[in-house]
């Protein structure tokens, strides 16, 4: 790639993969997704009771994602699993509780990549991109005897999906596979979930594997979100770790969020607080040894008491 403007020609030439509004998915005709349960008895719920003003909000989901050709109006026999909006920043997240429906489902495996794993074949690299999968599940068709499982009831009605809704157990294993099954052959591709991560050893080797990859979303009727796409960085983060061509680092904002912690007060926050930490845990001589005091503080037959030794394990910890 000789410049930025010839690069741009060169996304402009693939416009056609990247969505173009909020209802522009992808919808795969390679393959579909199928809810193999215990039973076929449907799942019957009353809706959760919740403000008008939610319920407006939810109306307009609603609209949006039956537009978008994500959900249809339930059928005699629909299960009926509860649905709700949670208040985010920057808006809400439509919900549906399919605890009960996922009781019942039979398990699915395939494993979903070890993020070590994604890093070190990732540090090989000395360019990279990450490209965005626009609501990767909602780009799986689901088996038509399968979307009466899915249903959800709000007070002004019942609804199922048509495509793989987030929340169903056996998502994250299936999309994984499908995912594995189209880009798995191609040794400068990692994914993890939604992410589709691109490395390569210099520009133009960069762009024909761009190349490669577009011609596979194409061929299985995917779309990417060009908003949310990173072409040709010299450094990428990976779930808070920084990749580069000379090695892993640690992402300095994660290492400010740890630095910057008070002495926990309660159990939550001590937790929280090694969660953190265990994932730095490799870039820390002696991890094991410098935490033991505050592991020890997590067991379940010991009272939360923060002593000088918990106090100093925390501060060698933040150093």
């Amino acid at each position: 790639m000789s410049d930025n403007k010839d690069f741009n020609k060169f996304i402009d030439r693939n416009s056609n993969i990247f969505v173009r509004n909020l209802t522009d998915i992808g919808l795969c005709k390679e393959t579909s997704f199928k809810i193999e349960t215990n039973t076929e008895s449907p799942i019957m719920c009353n809706p959760y009771r919740q403000p008008i003003s939610i319920i407006n909000e939810l109306k307009k989901e609603i609209e949006k994602i039956l537009e978008a050709d994500i959900i249809q109006p339930g059928n005699v026999g629909t299960s009926a699993s509860p649905a709700f909006l949670i208040k985010q920043k920057g808006g809400s997240c439509f919900i549906v509780d399919y605890r009960k429906l996922n009781a019942l489902t039979k398990p699915f495996l395939h494993p979903i990549p070890r993020i070590d794993d994604i890093l070190d074949k990732v540090s090989k690299g000395k360019v990279f991109s990450r490209q965005d999968l626009r609501k990767g599940h909602f780009q799986i068709p689901l088996d038509e005897q399968s979307r009466h499982k899915t249903g959800f009831v709000v007070p002004f009605g019942i609804y199922e999906f048509k495509r793989v809704p987030f929340g169903l157990c056996n998502a994250p294993s299936f999309f994984s596979r499908f995912m594995f099954n189209i880009l798995g052959h191609l040794d400068f591709v990692q994914v993890y979930l939604d992410d589709i991560i691109i490395f390569s050893q210099n520009g133009e080797e960069h762009r024909e594997h761009l190349k490669e990859l577009f011609k596979i979303v194409r061929k299985n009727n995917l779309k990417l979100n060009g908003e949310k796409c990173n072409w040709l960085q010299k450094s990428i983060k990976i779930l808070g770790q920084l990749v580069e061509g000379n090695g892993i680092k640690m992402d300095e904002e994660k290492i400010n969020a740890i630095v910057d912690r008070k002495p926990p007060k309660n159990l939550k926050e001590l937790q929280s607080f090694l969660g953190l930490c265990n994932f730095y845990s490799k870039f820390v001589k002696d991890f094991a040894k410098k935490a033991a005091p505050l592991h020890n503080l997590c067991k379940p037959d010991v009272i939360f008491f923060w002593n000088s030794k918990c106090e100093e394990a925390f501060k060698q910890l933040k150093e």
